[in-house]
């Protein structure tokens, strides 16, 4: 269970990081699974920057495990209270391929374009899990903008509904300065950061 401080700053920041959350057979396992995923379907030689895989949660059990074979999804649940949450039926697995000079100027929200019954395509919580190492910034970190939830959730109120899709996921609020995520409140701004030529291996995040 989270504690009343981390609830406290996930209400009023947008995000929390909470380390040594998976066990490690999990990790691994996962980690495996990531490999063979990129084994079968390889980026091109000249793909620099983001490059994403969405299997079935089904057909990537291994992946799945991250968040359902954890105490990840009770914690999630901490959040929103229990029996809220759906457990996902699609994996994402984030890469940020080096060298990627991107330094982001703006964030953004996901859920824009719409389902075709005219809902946003959004969900509740993002739920990542870091599965390479980012101890030091711009190492292909996802970028976050703290308490941007709040800023957009005033200017819904202020325009309705509608203005989500007239932002194209790009709502113009003032924004903070942004923090590069080392070791996401689903309306807090976020983008892919820069991965140096330096860099030797691809940044890989599981959501």
């Amino acid at each position: 269970m989270l504690n009343s401080g981390q609830l406290k700053q996930f209400a009023e920041r947008g995000f929390l990081l909470l380390p040594q959350v998976i066990p490690p057979d999990v990790t691994v396992a996962a980690s495996t699974a990531i490999d063979e995923l990129i084994k079968h379907d390889p980026p091109g030689p000249d793909v620099r920057g983001p490059h994403n895989y969405f299997p079935e949660a089904r057909q990537a059990p291994a992946l799945a495990a991250l968040l359902t074979g954890s105490p990840a999804f009770g914690l999630a649940e901490s959040l929103t209270g229990p029996g809220t949450l759906e457990v996902p039926w699609q994996v994402q697995v984030a890469l940020n391929i080096p060298p990627f000079g991107h330094r982001p100027g703006m964030h953004h929200i996901d859920g824009a374009p719409g389902e075709p019954d005219g809902r946003p395509g959004t969900f509740t919580m993002l739920a990542g899990v870091l599965m390479s190492d980012q101890r030091d910034e711009d190492s292909g970190n996802l970028w976050v903008w703290p308490g941007t939830h709040l800023s957009h959730a005033d200017y819904f109120r202020q325009h309705g509904p509608d203005a989500f899709f007239a932002a194209g996921g790009y709502p113009p609020i003032r924004r903070p300065e942004p923090e590069q995520v080392k070791w996401q409140h689903l309306g807090c701004g976020q983008a892919r950061g820069l991965l140096p030529d330096q860099a030797r291996r691809p940044r890989r995040l599981v959501g």
